[in-house]
């Protein structure tokens, strides 16, 4: 998908709950949370990249709100 959200695809592929997509400020990057392992984390990925990485890995409930 495009900053501007166009052309929307599926970026993680995966039945969990994934939400809160906002852009790195280089454009680079997305972020979002997921409850994929049974507890919301924050993943990052970079758009058509199907690699995940999980930055978030605690027993709270995280959330990927800004890049700030």
């Amino acid at each position: 998908m495009r900053i501007d959200g166009a052309s929307p695809a599926n970026q993680t592929n995966n039945p969990s709950n994934d939400t809160g997509p906002p852009w790195s400020p280089n454009q680079a990057w997305v972020a979002f949370t997921s409850d994929r392992d049974g507890n919301r984390e924050v993943y990052i990925t970079k758009p058509g990249n199907l690699e995940l990485y999980n930055i978030t890995n605690t027993p709270y409930q995280d959330q990927a709100t800004d890049w700030r």
